[in-house]
């Protein structure tokens, strides 16, 4: 297999044409060989906005009560029947809710429910998300363990205007 080829303009602005060459070098090898498949797309989020999400869903996970089987998840509460809930928990559940999935699978007599894997969406979707776990924590007041305002700059989405008249 020859590629994927990333053409990154704010990484290496001067890089990209290099790239291209090796692109259609590939391209064509694989196309003297049988058959090949060009696939165009933006790239996944990146390790920084991976790196991102943890913090953010471990205050989201230790300051907003869940309700899991009936029982709430608060780690203040003296309640020994309350459940311990983990920012890789909310992270299932919010990225489920952020995408409007709903995906269940069943197994032996169980039943569960599978959150969405975050690690194939797009750069510009991923800020979407980061955006919304921000509104999840202005709902509920959270009090973020790093400076949001920030954060939000590095990540929101950006529109792009267009240079037609």
């Amino acid at each position: 297999m020859i590629g994927p080829f990333v053409i990154d303009h704010e990484r290496n602005p001067s890089g990209w044409d290099r790239v291209l060459r090796r692109a259609i070098e590939g391209v064509s090898a694989a196309g003297q060989a049988g058959s090949c498949m060009i696939v165009v797309r933006e790239t996944i989020r990146s390790l920084d906005q991976n790196a991102k999400q943890w913090p953010m869903l471990h205050d989201i996970a230790t300051q907003v009560p869940l309700t899991i089987n009936g029982r709430e998840s608060l780690p203040d509460v003296a309640d020994k029947r309350a459940v311990e809930i983990r920012a890789k928990d909310w992270k299932n559940v919010l990225s489920a809710v952020f995408l409007r999935e709903t995906r269940i699978a069943a197994y032996d007599g169980a039943v569960v429910s599978l959150g969405a894997s975050t690690s194939q969406f797009g750069r510009r979707q991923f800020s979407e998300y980061i955006e919304f776990l921000y509104c999840v924590g202005a709902q509920h007041e959270v009090a973020w363990s790093e400076n949001a305002i920030e954060s939000y700059e590095l990540y929101r989405p950006t529109t792009h205007r267009s240079n037609k008249s």
